[in-house]
Order: C-alpha cells, then structure tokens, then sequence
C-alpha cells in the first residue's frame, strides 16, 4: 500500500522553533508603505475588482474604503480610474440594462429593457 492516498494519514508537521520564540533572527521587520506605494497598492486592487466585473462608483468607493482609511487617496484612486476610462457609472447602467433583458427574453418574459 506504499504510494497510495490514504485520507486522514497525513504526517503530522511539526516546527523546527518554539512558536512562542517569535520570528526568526533574520527577519525584516514590516516597512512603512510610501504613499505612492499606497496609491499604486489601492490602483492595483481597484483595475483587479473592475476586472472581475463592471462597478458603480459606489461600488467601487465602498471595496476601496475596506482597503484603506484615507478618503483622499480613495478619491483619488476613483478620479483616476474614471480618467483612465474604467469606471463609468453610465456605462454599468448599460451593461445591466442588457443582462436584464437577455434573462427576460431568455426566460421567455417580455422586458421593458427596449421600449
């Protein structure tokens, strides 16, 4: 029965240190970000979450606010997402609108989507 997958045989892991030795000798403490590293953090987060799919500004505002507690930089990562194009309240109105009348002429209902 060697090399075969048994459930619940797993080796028991047990670590080299003591846990209540703290973290090893080598390790860096944690550095401040910059605020241009903060910036560049919460842009990143904002392009990945509009990636996934199309956001309100409210939306949007409300994922980056569980990020970050600066309301300036949270203004400012949402002007620059508008700038840039991938943000637009209009256009998820939109997009919205045209799910809601494919799933009701899917689900064979008439829309009110078109008139």
């Amino acid at each position: 029965m060697t090399g075969r997958y048994r459930p619940g045989r797993r080796a028991a892991r047990t670590p080299d240190a003591d846990p209540e030795a703290g973290p090893p000798r080598d390790a860096r403490p944690a550095r401040e970000r910059t605020p241009q590293e903060q910036r560049d953090a919460l842009i990143g987060y904002a392009f990945r979450a509009l990636g996934q799919r199309a956001l309100t500004q409210a939306e949007l505002r409300a994922k980056l606010e569980k990020r970050s507690d600066d309301p300036d930089l949270i203004a400012e990562v949402l002007a620059r997402v508008q700038e840039l194009g991938y943000q637009d309240d209009a256009q998820v109105a939109r997009v919205e609108e045209r799910g809601a009348a494919w799933a009701a002429c899917a689900s064979g209902r008439p829309s009110n989507a078109g008139a």
